[in-house]
């Protein structure tokens, strides 16, 4: 598998844990044996974000908001939320107004 279309099948993979994670939609279904994917979802999108990948960027603020695949982190989540807002994704823009002050 080629860098890009791993680096896009993890930011696909995490968008549905977070759904799933969320209870938005049917996604819980899709994500039997979560715990164990997680982890590895976590370390993927990091490799991802860790390159610049905005996507990944918001989702691992996400993951560490949320303590999914990594242990809850606020101050780690608003690192990653911040990367990802400076190149201008406005869910990571919200997402630090929401953590002002925690």
């Amino acid at each position: 598998m080629e860098k890009g279309v791993r680096v896009e099948f993890a930011v696909c993979v995490l968008a549905l844990m977070l759904t799933a994670a969320m209870g938005w939609g049917d996604a819980s279904q899709y994500m039997k044996g979560a715990e164990r994917g997680d982890a590895e979802a976590a370390e993927w999108s990091r490799k991802a974000a860790e390159q610049g990948n905005v996507k990944a960027q918001y989702n691992l603020g996400a993951f560490y908001e949320n303590g999914v695949g990594v242990s809850a982190d606020v101050r780690e989540a608003v690192r990653w939320y911040q990367k990802a807002a400076d190149q201008g994704h406005a869910g990571a823009r919200e997402a630090l107004k929401r953590l002002e002050g925690k």
